[in-house]
């Protein structure tokens, strides 16, 4: 059987749209980049273990750094759609107090 990173991170994104699965919307676009930028890394451990260059600890070693950098790219997926859900709660609030201070006749 061969390894193709492709699907494998088609895959993990997809794990990870199950778990998001509210909100998943705002943030896959965030969340495939970062799969994206780490997909070269999670290839090259990937590869290491089946050619035996390196043994179960050390790939997992190296699993556990990929996932503190994942981690942390899906964080700040998750302050960007925090970010923009504030954003858009601010213009809505923004509109009813025009229209509050339209009706009254005064700029609140």
């Amino acid at each position: 059987m061969t390894f193709q990173i492709d699907a494998v991170v088609d895959q993990m994104v997809a794990a990870v749209a199950g778990e998001v699965s509210e909100g998943w919307d705002d943030v896959q676009n965030c969340v495939r980049a970062a799969f994206e930028a780490e997909k070269q890394a999670l290839a090259d451990i990937a590869k290491a273990r089946i050619a035996g260059e390196i043994d179960d600890k050390e790939a997992q070693r190296q699993l556990a750094d990929e996932e503190q950098v994942l981690e942390a790219e899906l964080l700040v997926c998750q302050i960007k759609a925090k970010v923009s859900a504030q954003k858009a709660v601010n213009a809505a609030i923004k509109v009813l107090n025009d229209a509050i201070g339209e009706a009254l006749g005064v700029v609140l």
